[in-house]
């Protein structure tokens, strides 16, 4: 089993703190071992390069070196599909532009930072499960089915684009796809659950755009509101995007509109590690906060609350 460096990054750590809870309480249940990453930064999210774009490749790159100059540790696994997607691109840069890993370790030596040496590699939380486990190890260690949960996987557009910053996807049976991802579906299967066909699985979610003025709402208001008008005509209950979407703990009518609209249609979210540590039956005297549950708003959190409960045998 290989060692790897956990990064939770900035959103783990704040608005996306469920998935965080939810993704150590499913790593423990599956007897896996993951070492949260020393002393690490911002891997510069979406707007530091628009300062400069190497600022946010050496951001990157300094929590790469980190697991494996101070930490011994090859294998860095992001569950946040942003700081995935950053640390790729970092990845990607530097093994293929000798200017851009000369300036990462410029920049190093002048901070006094680790230095990047290119040894690292970036993996994604449905990666890593895939890779130590795949679907049959999954299966072995379930102690609840999701039996009759209908699922629709959200991957978002962070997961597979730009298609050349993910060498490893694409390479035929066992691979990931970057055109049809289906690690997520092939997990949620194993535990159970049936997933529905889902044409915006690897739409933009609107990202930014979110955090804009009113006037520049629409593009983030577009696909939570289309996606869950697919789900409501599929009968389905229950989103599960892999990154933290829509979590933000800030008052904010406009997340609060997409909210209600979720709402209406019925359609409730899910961070990727819940069912399947709801389906592992971690134990845990209170499973919505142990699961990350217990921030949804009312209506959400009751219902996922009764799951949690009867996974783990106190419901």
């Amino acid at each position: 089993m290989s060692k790897v460096a956990y990064y939770p990054g900035c959103a783990l750590e704040g608005s996306g703190g469920p998935y965080d809870r939810s993704t150590r309480a499913l790593v423990d249940a599956l007897g896996l071992k993951m070492i949260e990453l020393d002393d690490w930064n911002c891997c510069g999210a979406m707007e530091v390069k628009n300062i400069h774009p190497m600022l946010q490749t050496y951001m990157s790159a300094r929590n790469m070196a980190i697991a494996s100059e101070k930490m011994g540790c090859h294998t860095v696994m992001a569950p946040c599909n942003g700081c995935y997607h950053n640390l790729k691109k970092a990845e990607y840069e530097c093994a293929t532009s000798s200017e851009a890993m000369d300036t990462v370790q410029s920049l190093a030596k002048k901070a006094d930072d680790p230095v990047y040496k290119g040894d690292v590699r970036t993996i994604h939380l449905l990666e890593w499960l895939m890779e130590e486990l795949g679907p049959e190890g999954l299966k072995a260690r379930l102690k609840n089915s999701l039996k009759g949960m209908k699922i629709a996987n959200y991957y978002g557009c962070m997961y597979t684009r730009p298609r050349q910053i993910f060498p490893e996807k694409d390479q035929g049976p066992g691979s990931e796809s970057s055109h049809a991802p289906h690690f997520m579906d092939d997990l949620l299967a194993a535990a159970g659950a049936v997933n529905v066909e889902y044409p915006l699985k690897t739409a933009c979610c609107g990202g930014a755009h979110t955090l804009s003025d009113s006037g520049h709402l629409d593009p983030a208001r577009a696909q939570p509101a289309a996606s869950g008008r697919g789900e409501r005509r599929r009968g389905d209950r229950h989103r599960v995007p892999d990154l933290p979407l829509r979590s933000r703990d800030a008052p904010d009518p406009r997340r609060d509109r997409v909210r209600d609209q979720d709402r209406r249609q019925g359609a409730l979210l899910h961070a990727a590690a819940r069912p399947r540590a709801r389906a592992l039956g971690t134990q845990a005297r209170d499973p919505r906060e142990h699961l990350g549950l217990a921030r949804f708003p009312a209506r959400e959190g009751g219902d996922l609350a009764g799951e949690g409960r009867r996974a783990v045998g106190n419901g």
